[in-house]
């Protein structure tokens, strides 16, 4: 039986991320630019280590009524990442987990049932989401989120 996974009061930490701080984008535009930081990545021969990660930080809807969405994109490097902001760390303790593994066209029934979960649980997130690619094909993507819940969730960045 297919199957994604939530679980609660999970921690993890980032070190030495190279990241890109990308503001007010309307949903379409993502993938151009996620496409073009992974080139920049790949062009400046970053050695990364771990997965393509994407924080949500938040949203905002125009007076047309467009949804416009902040994200940071972001990768651990081996090295110092010149041409790069970075971040020295950060740390998330006590988050919900969410995990996926199947085909793209099944990836939005892993936020809804990260919504049903949070309606069921009482739980309020705190609007972002860090979410970690391990896989992202034409045939499968293998992610990973982090939930910060309010009240509940700690998140501690340190600059670099």
């Amino acid at each position: 039986m297919k199957q994604i996974k939530i679980t609660e009061h999970e921690s993890i930490v980032f070190t030495q991320l190279a990241i890109e701080n990308i503001k007010q984008i309307q949903v379409y535009e993502f993938e151009r630019y996620l496409q073009q930081f992974i080139n920049r990545i790949q062009l400046q021969k970053v050695q990364t280590t771990g997965p393509l990660i994407h924080k949500l930080c938040g949203s905002t809807f125009t007076g047309q009524g467009d949804l416009l969405l902040d994200y940071i994109l972001m990768v651990q490097s081996e090295h110092d990442t010149p041409g790069f902001e970075t971040i020295a760390s950060i740390s998330l303790e006590n988050c919900l987990r969410v995990e996926f593994c199947d085909h793209p066209r099944f990836f939005d029934l892993s936020h809804q049932k990260l919504s049903v979960y949070l309606y069921e649980h009482e739980y309020v997130s705190t609007g972002e989401l860090y979410t970690l690619f391990y896989e992202n094909s034409e045939t499968c993507i293998h992610a990973v989120m982090y939930v910060p819940l309010e009240g509940a969730s700690r998140e501690i960045i340190q600059h670099s």
